[in-house]
Formats: C-alpha cells, sequence, structure tokens
C-alpha cells in the first residue's frame, strides 16, 4: 500500500496529513520527528475505522507551507454517495470514541493535557473538551452546516451529520479566502477529535493506567514495544478489546509475560481466566502446562473456544467454578500463580496460593492497587469495602515471613510474591 502524504510546514513545525485516511495526522518540530509516528498512526486508525490491521506501506511526499487552516487537497474536490456514507459513519464513531475516553476520566478539571498544535490555550482535559466542539462548529459552518453545542457530543454530531444532507459531495465554499467542501469539513472535523482524544490518553494513561481508561482510538504511543504475541493472538486481543471484555492492559500483560519468560515455569496456575487472553500469551511464551479457573460460564466457554482456535487444548486446563471451592481439591505443585479473579476474594484465596506454589515459585497478583489507594487518593464510596479488602491482601503477602514481595506501579499495580 502506498500513502499519500502533505506536510505543511508553519511556525509551530510541521503537520502531515495522511490523505488516504480522513482525519489521521501527525506533528512535530520536525518532519523527521513527525513521521516518528506514522506507523503507530496508521495502524490506530485502521484498527479504529476499519476494524483491521495495517498491511505494509511505503509514502510520497508533498510538501507545502501551511496557513492558518489546511489547504484543501485535490481529492477533496469531489465526493461520491459512497465516500459520503463512509465519512459521516466516521463523524459520528469519532464523536461517540472521545466521549466515551472523556466519561471515563475521574476529573478531567484536574487532568493537565500538556501543549500541542491543537491545544490553543487549553490546559486541562475539560478545556480541551470544549476545544474539540468549537473546532467542529467551525468546520461545519464552514460548509453551511450546523453543528449544535448543547454538552452531549455524540448527540450534536449526530445532528450536524444531518444537517450535511442538503450540502452537496463537489460543493465549493469560500471563507475568508480560504476554500472549503464536504471532505475538507469532515477531514479536519475528525482530526481534531482525533487530537484532542490523543492528548487526554496520553495524560490519562500516565496519571490513572490503561485499565482504567478506555482507548477506543487504539492509540499507541513510541514509548510502548509491541507486546510479544502472535498475529492471530493479537487479532482477537483487539476484537475483546472492542467489545469491552475485561482483559489485561498493555503495560500488565508486557510485564507478566516478562517475568513467566524469564521464570520458564512448568506449571501455571491462573486465576481468572475471562476469555483466555492472558492465559494463551502465557503459553506462546513458555512450555508450561496452564490450570485457569473461570466462575462466569459464558468466559469459560468463550475462553474454551479460544484455546481451541489456537491449538491450546492439550497446554491449557479451563476449570468452570468458584475458585474458592476448586482451590482446596488442586492437587501437586505449581511454579508460577497468576491471580486476577474477584478481588475481594485475595485474601481469601491466599493460604490456598501458598500451599499449591512450590518453594521458589512466584505468585503474580494483578490490580492491588486500584483507585490510587497506595498513593493516598480518595477511593470512591462504594469501593472503599473493595479496597479494604485488597488492602488485607497487600499487607498479608507483605508480612508473611515465607514470602518476598513486591509491589509495582504499573497498570493498577502488581504484587509479586516468590516463596522462600
Amino acid at each position: 500500500m502506498k500513502l499519500k502524504l502533505t506536510e505543511e510546514y508553519g511556525e509551530g513545525g510541521v503537520l502531515v496529513w495522511i490523505e488516504d485516511f480522513p482525519g489521521a495526522f501527525l506533528a512535530g518540530e520536525t518532519e523527521r520527528a513527525a513521521l516518528e509516528g506514522l506507523y503507530g498512526e496508521v495502524q490506530s486508525y485502521l484498527r479504529f475505522a476499519q476494524n483491521r490491521e495495517a498491511p505494509s506501506f511505503d509514502h510520497e511526499t508533498e510538501r507545502r507551507a501551511a496557513g492558518e487552516r489546511p489547504a484543501l487537497f485535490e481529492s477533496e474536490r469531489a465526493c461520491s454517495e459512497e465516500e459520503r456514507a463512509r465519512l459521516e459513519a466516521l463523524l459520528v464513531s469519532s464523536a461517540e470514541a472521545l466521549w466515551q475516553m472523556y466519561c471515563d476520566l475521574p476529573s478531567p478539571k484536574e487532568l493537565s493535557v500538556g501543549d500541542g498544535f491543537f491545544q490553543r490555550g487549553a490546559t486541562n482535559a475539560e478545556a480541551l473538551m470544549l476545544r474539540a466542539e468549537e473546532n467542529a462548529a467551525d468546520c461545519f459552518a464552514a460548509i453551511g452546516a450546523t453543528c449544535p453545542r448543547t454538552g452531549d457530543l455524540p448527540a450534536d454530531r449526530r445532528a450536524a451529520v444531518l444537517s450535511l444532507k442538503e450540502i452537496g459531495g463537489e460543493a465549493l465554499f469560500e471563507r475568508e479566502g480560504e476554500l472549503w467542501t464536504l471532505k475538507k469539513c469532515c477531514r479536519c472535523v475528525i482530526a481534531g477529535d482525533r487530537a484532542c482524544a490523543r492528548a487526554i490518553a496520553r495524560a490519562a494513561f500516565a496519571v490513572y493506567g490503561t485499565s482504567r481508561i478506555s482507548n477506543p482510538f487504539f492509540f499507541r504511543f513510541k514509548e510502548s514495544a509491541p507486546l510479544p504475541l502472535s498475529p492471530r493472538l493479537a487479532s482477537l486481543r483487539l476484537s475483546a478489546l472492542k467489545e469491552g471484555v475485561p482483559t489485561e492492559d498493555d503495560a500488565g500483560l508486557r510485564f507478566l509475560l516478562e517475568t513467566v519468560r524469564r521464570e520458564a515455569p512448568r506449571r501455571i496456575l491462573e486465576i481468572g481466566t475471562a476469555v483466555g487472553i492472558s492465559a494463551a500469551a502465557m503459553a506462546e511464551v513458555c512450555a508450561a502446562h496452564i490450570v485457569t479457573i473461570e466462575k462466569k460460564r459464558e468466559l469459560y466457554e468463550r475462553a474454551q473456544e479460544l484455546f481451541a482456535a489456537l491449538g491450546l487444548e492439550r497446554r491449557v486446563q479451563a476449570i468452570c467454578g468458584d475458585a474458592g471451592e476448586i482451590l482446596p481439591a488442586l492437587e501437586g505443585e505449581f511454579d508460577f500463580i497468576f491471580l486476577d479473579g474477584p478481588k475481594v476474594q485475595y485474601i481469601r484465596y491466599l493460604p490456598h496460593c501458598k500451599r499449591l506454589l512450590r518453594r521458589g515459585g512466584v505468585l503474580f497478583a494483578d490490580d492491588v492497587l486500584l483507585f490510587g489507594w497506595g498513593s493516598g487518593n480518595e477511593i470512591p464510596k462504594k469501593r472503599k469495602m473493595l479496597v479494604q479488602h485488597i488492602r488485607e491482601y497487600v499487607e498479608a503477602v507483605s508480612s508473611d515471613e515465607e514470602l518476598e514481595t513486591k509491589i509495582y506501579e504499573i497498570g493498577e499495580g502488581i504484587a509479586v510474591s516468590r516463596k522462600l
């Protein structure tokens, strides 16, 4: 695949538009800095807009000076009915994805978003959302469409898309010496959404962790190395993420797999299978036999299907039931135990995990710093009991003379305990 890139140079640096994908862009102080993110932007855009992975590609580039607004591309002078339908759907899904990410934030006013070409003085997530609304309204107005601003971004965007029905696909508009068309309007609105979402994601993931803030745009940042997953498993994980199925966040999964690979266990016990992503991932990085327990029948059945699809039926034994009832009946020693079931039950499972773990083995417990309780953050009232149970587990493994425990501030917190 060959991509056409248009670079616009201005006082703030370089803005690179990927013409093939309306709304996809890169920005940086230099051309080289901007293009460093090309693969990640193409990957995230295709995952979000077309639900597919990016194929291999190269690109050709056109360079020009930038004005206050992006220039009109020749490819934007006409818009077929098929393109219009696709762009209108993307306008709505883009607004819905941005709104979902924003609504996940505990305190939008308190989340600093840094600086960028799109912010124009917006220093927190709430102000940045207002900036995104302003950008959309301005773009729609440029072609004679209307975009209400009621504070409900998805509803406002759907109303704006309805107002596009009267706009011809080849209609050309001029405003203050600048040319606009339907396709250019769509490109600039979607780019504004992506710029806003990327700034929020970068800030929110650093503060709250990837497991608490949704990432419907599938942004990838330079500091995130690729996960060591087979293409098939990576695709299945992507589908699970898009469905909202509970799965390990990138940072937590990466750390889990690094630990498993280093320990090279022969037997692994997992408590909390979900749909089987983590068990399958562990099976890909070691030769262990894995026993995994899942209480919910629906998730257990989906995990069984996943193991079968990956040819792991002989190496992964899934058990459906309450871990509190199954653990006492398990026999034999395990070299590695991954604890990722109901958090309130961690302290209840601990004696069984100690009994089943061989001397020198590792107990890897996820989500032990939920809601930032270890940093003194205020705990939501409805979650105080949950946090109390997690706190009891952390205190128990930290003070147990038979365990050597370290707490890692990765994702929502990980406790790694080695049996002495």
